[in-house]
């Protein structure tokens, strides 16, 4: 199933308008004010799953959480020093980010930085890709996932992996 996240140009880092392909709207994303967290709505309001920065982390990592328990945690890239603090190293065009999920089937997200371009495989297979250039307009990703995954999952490890190298 394809899905198209959604951003405008004056919407905070993690707002999100998420479409099925045939445009209906299937999920919202809500950044939190005060805190780095990111709660994914469906059309009728309810909490599906909930997206969170973890602080004292060596790497950029984000936990997935539905319903209070854990289901994953996005862990990727190395922060560098700078001299206003620390951020995701972009030295390197290609990155690769960790879905660690309970038990063995974790997902590996591989990609390049500058085009918004990555893969996600689990198992030596690719279940699901990211596209940014399936849009002509700025900060809109299409995404395609095989039916037999997690949908849900894999939109919220593909915001989270935004929320990184775009504000790099």
């Amino acid at each position: 199933m394809r899905y198209a996240l959604q951003q405008r140009l004056w919407q905070r880092a993690g707002r999100f308008v998420i479409k099925n392909e045939a445009g209906e709207e299937v999920m919202t994303t809500h950044p939190a004010l005060l805190r780095a967290e990111v709660v994914f709505r469906d059309r009728a309001g309810a909490d599906l799953v909930t997206l969170s920065l973890q602080s004292f982390a060596d790497r950029r990592t984000f936990e997935i959480t539905r319903g209070g328990k854990h289901v994953a945690m996005v862990v990727g890239g190395r922060d560098v020093s700078t001299l206003f603090g620390s951020r995701f190293d972009t030295g390197k065009t290609t990155f690769a980010f960790i879905v660690d999920v309970p038990g063995p089937d974790d997902l590996t997200a591989i990609g390049d930085t500058k085009e918004h371009e990555y893969t996600f495989v689990r198992g030596g297979r690719t279940v699901a890709r990211v596209s940014k250039a399936w849009f002509s307009w700025e900060d809109s990703y299409g995404v395609d996932v095989d039916d037999a995954e997690d949908w849900v999952l894999v939109l919220a490890a593909s915001v989270a992996i935004d929320m990184v190298i775009s504000v790099s």
